[in-house]
């Protein structure tokens, strides 16, 4: 009896992991065409980061993202073209990986994504920003102000053009 139990579980088992491990498999075909940016969401939590330097940093921030009515078009060769010219990206599970001007996942200027929605019509991502910053850490404006961060969160949402 025990065997049988056995053999009946065994199908659902291979299932479930099946599953887990298709669920971001759909992510490089879901994600080619033009995506339009709906919205950009800034999310800065830096309690103890003085006022005047934190209104600084959102209005930096905000100037340097000017996206109404930008785009963001995905190309099965990897190549990513937005405002600013052609890129490479990368897809692995539910990382997006964008390297303006091209290049690898290593590169310097590498912006790792997180996925947090992508079907046929919404793309949801999100970049952590704070380990962007230690990387800037020559820039003495940014070594300034990164010990008082706790959470720096830019978030995208796009549809399907």
């Amino acid at each position: 009896m025990k065997k049988l139990l056995l053999l009946l579980a065994l199908p659902l088992v291979f299932a479930a992991c099946n599953k887990e491990k298709g669920d971001f498999g759909d992510y490089p075909s879901l994600i080619l065409g033009t995506w339009l940016v709906n919205d950009v969401d800034i999310n800065l939590e830096a309690p103890t980061l003085p006022a005047e330097a934190k209104t600084a940093l959102n209005e930096l921030i905000t100037g340097e993202m000017d996206y109404d009515g930008a785009t963001m078009e995905f190309k099965t060769n990897n190549i990513v073209t937005d405002s600013d010219g052609d890129g490479n990206y990368y897809i692995s599970g539910n990382k997006l990986t964008i390297v303006p001007g091209g290049g690898s996942v290593d590169d310097e200027e590498a912006m790792p994504f997180t996925i947090k929605t992508l079907n046929k019509s919404e793309l949801v991502i999100v970049l952590d920003v704070l380990p962007m910053l230690s990387a800037m850490a020559d820039d003495e404006d940014f070594a300034e102000i990164a010990p008082f961060i706790d959470k720096f969160e830019i978030t995208m949402t796009g549809s399907r053009q």
